[in-house]
């Protein structure tokens, strides 16, 4: 042997984990136990503990036997608890609203050091500022040691003051998201009126506040609501101070729960009990699942995982069991539940097509591996029996989806897959705008984003390998299983491809992904246990503890995340919005609508009790268009114009119009009828329609309208690109798209030149623009604000901003001053010395972003201060711009209502509409 050469002797490495000659082993073990279970031997732990030279034992063990006997017997019933108490400490957070201590201290310790900071900059003003930062921090740090109770008394005190503003007067925390305002005003309407409508209408439960001022009857999707109420009756009768916000808020967090109980059996029926024990704590600590199912989301959200493994883990239990009458059983459980989940989401049918079509892979499959034996009794055994759970979970969930919803309902486990590729098309199946491509839990995503949300690139590719791992299972004949592997490949590979559709979507891949983890865990700590005890000689428990810590090592990274989210899960409705929405409900009629973008449109019924325009499931469509349309126009009339016409009939004007009109004259006959009075909206209309079919139109944009609010709300500042996107909808456009996107070039040049007047060139380069270009981009531009207000100084008539803008009062000049001379906004707003509204436009030295956009502005008073703001040139004296920043000034038709200020300085205006203006 050279020099160079190392000698490892990997017998000495195996002896070292050996047992003492004196200890002997049960070789029996491996064949008594299960291989994923650990099985202790006592008389080894304490023998582990005696002293070298005598027998004395440190600790006895052996009294500790019959605890660890207790553990072992019920070892299904700990390893499932672990992940579920995990799962209630997570999703409990909200309610203590955690965050709000560390903006306390951050505020009060900022309080303190700017105190010290002050005194410096007055007893030193010359030091230099590094050396007064140095100072600041040394004084700060001895303060605090100092006035520790006392400091810690301010910050306790002003969280409680932070979280006060985001719970009820019973010190409840309000519902976090929007969404979940939606079931509950239901579920108050049961306690209520014993329905969950807002009235009956033949018989049938109505909503009245949704669609102003039309309506809607409720039903179909109603689970949610029943398990609320009936959660909430339950247990109201044990303690009279719950109720139905309160009960609501914990909803989610037992629901998200109890989805560890069907993880956990699904991964132990594949992997054994490690596969289950880190399937059911993945699905308790997701991100992606957490961040929707905390306490105070009480949305839909938890059924979309709960409901798919339920319906899983009993269909699996139904396909092993050998006995027909259990397989009818728990075959016709499966399509109750898949009943029961159509009436929680309108995305069931997803998990009923998985299913499907996982029996349909095998069935072939077993049958052409099986072709020689067909005929045998044993063979004919397994497709009848796969055939005839199959028949009866079609059946079933054919009967219970049209009991629970509808018998049409059930035509979507067809027909909705193609329906939700589509789901974000632009100009396909209408010219109206789509809002769903700018919902912001639908963005899109890369397959590299769903990879990296679901728990980065180590973690995915050891599920993809559960999956694979899944194949080692042999069925009865000895030959490879490939149910399980069918089953979840379709699972993971069609909800990673719904991840890309829109980022909420993620969380459907989550109880895939945690039951192909949990397996491939599993199934790699049984055989490397094997291998490590066979071939290195350590002794079984050790080497399977061994693998289980490491693998739990990969739990910390997700459990900071999971922590982190919890932490952070904060409620958006606060204190602000209950009192503005509560100041219009004590000074209206019921019958009151609310106007203003629809993201916030289930609060405004909920806290206000009135009808809304649109809301979070009715944003899609015209009323986009028209609300979005108020808040970009610059015409007060057309603005109060279209309020009118939505409060009379919504967009029922247009179609009455259409029904002898094509889409794009009567769009703008409806444009053309709403800027004018009702008189003469009148002779225009007899011009083309009967006596009674211009009453009828008439009563639908000129009727008298019921009382209106507006609200303009700071959130709305960040999503004018969005509302003004759709406020400025080409139609014709929009209608070029419809028509031509799906025909080839000489088709569509055809169509182009005929229906729309364009030239031959036009019509080619039109076509291309439409064959290449994103087709919301090129149907309407997206304006919006291009900064956030910036304070400014006024000296004399001179106000100077902190953006570079300057305004000259009396020269009515605004400008930016650079080294090359002065550069100007194209357009700006104002208010004069008169208090009168006024807009101005520059067409010289016009100032520009670096990618060419034109830059607008606006100056406007906050309290005794001046501020400004950059945007589109559309946006200066849009009715927004008008609302919020310059809060109604000069307008003739919104009288200023309310007005709060969140926790957060964010500022939300109500105006009444005045219909007959001053």
């Amino acid at each position: 042997m050279s020099d160079d050469e190392i000698n490892i002797d990997f017998g000495k490495i195996k002896s070292f984990f050996k047992p003492k000659k004196n200890k002997s082993r049960n070789s029996d073990d491996s064949e008594k136990t299960k291989d994923d279970e650990i099985t202790l031997d006592f008389s080894k732990i304490t023998n582990l503990f005696k002293t070298k030279d005598s027998d004395e034992k440190v600790f006895d063990w052996k009294s500790f036997k019959p605890a660890f006997d207790f553990i072992s017997k019920y070892r299904v019933v700990f390893l499932i608890l672990i992940p579920l108490l995990f799962s209630v400490m997570l999703r409990a957070q909200p309610a203590f609203l955690p965050l709000t201590d560390d903006w306390a201290q951050t505020t009060v310790y900022n309080y303190h050091k700017n105190t010290i900071r002050s005194q410096i900059e007055k007893n030193y003003p010359t030091l230099p500022a590094e050396r007064k930062q140095v100072i600041v921090d040394e004084q700060f740090e001895i303060m605090l040691k100092q006035q520790k109770p006392a400091v810690d008394a301010q910050i306790n005190e002003l969280s409680n003051q932070f979280k006060d503003q985001m719970r009820d007067e019973n010190g409840q925390t309000y519902l976090l998201a929007i969404d979940p305002y939606y079931w509950l005003r239901f579920v108050e309407n049961m306690e209520e009126n014993g329905h969950y409508g807002d009235k009956l209408v033949d018989g049938k439960p109505f909503d009245t506040h949704f669609l102003a001022p039309k309506g809607r009857f409720i039903g179909g999707d109603d689970f949610h609501i029943k398990f609320e109420y009936y959660t909430y009756k339950f247990l109201n009768f044990f303690d009279r101070e719950m109720y139905p916000l309160k009960v609501a808020f914990y909803v989610p967090l037992i629901l998200a729960s109890l989805c560890v109980i069907p993880a956990f059996f699904i991964a132990k029926k594949i992997g054994g009990n490690i596969a289950g024990f880190f399937a059911a704590m993945f699905v308790a600590i997701h991100p992606a699942f957490l961040t929707r199912t905390v306490a105070g989301f009480a949305d839909t959200d938890a059924y979309n995982v709960l409901f798919p493994l339920l319906i899983t883990w009993v269909f699996l239990e139904a396909f092993d069991t050998k006995k027909h009458k259990k397989t009818l059983v728990l075959g016709v459980l499966t399509g109750l539940l898949v009943g029961l989940y159509s009436s929680a989401w309108g995305g069931w049918w997803y998990i009923f097509d998985f299913l499907l079509a996982a029996s349909g892979v095998f069935l072939v499959y077993y049958i052409l591996i099986h072709l020689k034996t067909i005929h045998t009794k044993k063979t004919k055994k397994v497709i009848f029996d796969a055939v005839l759970l199959i028949g009866i979970f079609i059946l079933s969930t054919l009967v219970f989806t049209s009991l629970t919803t509808s018998l049409g309902n059930f035509k979507r486990v067809y027909s909705a897959p193609l329906s939700f590729i589509q789901i974000k098309d632009v100009a396909k199946t209408t010219i109206w705008p789509n809002v769903y491509t700018t919902v912001a839990e639908q963005n899109e995503i890369t397959i590299k984003g769903a990879v990296s949300q679901i728990g980065g690139n180590l973690v995915f590719l050891m599920s993809l390998a559960g999956i694979a791992l899944t194949l080692m299972k042999k069925d009865k004949h000895g030959k490879m299983d490939i149910r399980y592997a069918v089953l979840l490949g379709i699972w993971f590979l069609a909800t990673l491809y719904a991840s890309t559709k829109g980022i909420r979507y993620v969380m459907l891949l989550v109880p895939a992904f945690s039951i192909a983890f949990g397996i491939f865990v599993g199934v790699v700590i049984r055989y490397l246990g094997k291998f490590m005890s066979k071939e290195l000689d350590i002794h079984k428990n050790i080497a399977k503890i061994s693998l289980i810590i490491l693998f739990a090592l990969l739990l910390i990274t997700p459990f900071n995340r999971a922590v982190k989210t919890a932490k952070n899960e904060l409620p958006s409705m606060n204190d602000a919005w209950v009192s503005a929405l509560e100041e219009i409900k004590m000074n209206s009629n019921e019958t009151a609508i609310i106007n203003s973008w629809w993201d916030f449109g289930h609060w405004f019924k909920y806290w206000a009790d009135r009808p809304v325009t649109f809301d979070g499931t009715s944003q899609t469509g015209p009323r986009a268009h028209w609300i979005g349309k108020v808040l970009l126009t610059d015409n007060e009339t057309q603005a109060i114009g279209i309020l009118r016409m939505l409060d009379c009939g919504g967009n029922d004007a247009f179609y009455k119009i259409n029904e002898h009109l094509n889409e794009l004259d009567s769009i703008d006959f409806v444009n053309e009828l709403i800027l004018v009075d009702k008189k003469e909206a009148e002779s225009i209309l007899l011009e083309q329609f009967s006596v009674k079919q211009t009453q009828e139109i008439l009563e639908l944009t000129h009727c008298k309208p019921p009382e209106n609010f507006f609200i303009a709300s700071e959130d709305m500042v960040a999503k004018s690109g969005v509302w003004a996107h759709f406020g400025s909808w080409d139609f014709e456009r929009a209608s070029m798209v419809y028509k031509v996107k799906p025909t080839k070039l000489a088709e569509g040049k055809q169509i182009l030149m005929q229906e729309f007047n364009l030239s031959d060139q036009q019509a080619d380069e039109y076509y291309y623009q439409i064959q290449t270009q994103d087709p919301n981009s090129w149907i309407a531009p997206w304006p919006s604000y291009y900064s956030q207000p910036a304070d400014c100084k006024r000296q004399d008539d001179l106000v100077t901003c902190a953006n570079g803008l300057n305004l000259n009062l009396t020269s009515r000049e605004a400008y930016v001053q650079t080294p090359q001379g002065r550069i100007r906004p194209a357009k700006f707003s104002y208010i004069d010395q008169w208090g009168m509204f006024r807009e101005r436009t520059h067409t010289k030295n016009v100032w520009r972003t670096e990618d060419g956009k034109i830059i607008s502005a606006a100056f406007f008073r906050k309290g005794s201060k001046y501020q400004s703001v950059l945007m589109d040139s559309s946006l200066t004296s849009s009715m927004f711009t008008r609302l919020f920043f310059f809060q109604g000034i000069g307008l003739d038709h919104f009288d200023r209502f309310h007005g709060e200020t969140d926790l957060q300085g964010l500022d939300i205006y109500v105006f009444e509409v005045d219909w007959q203006g001053d």
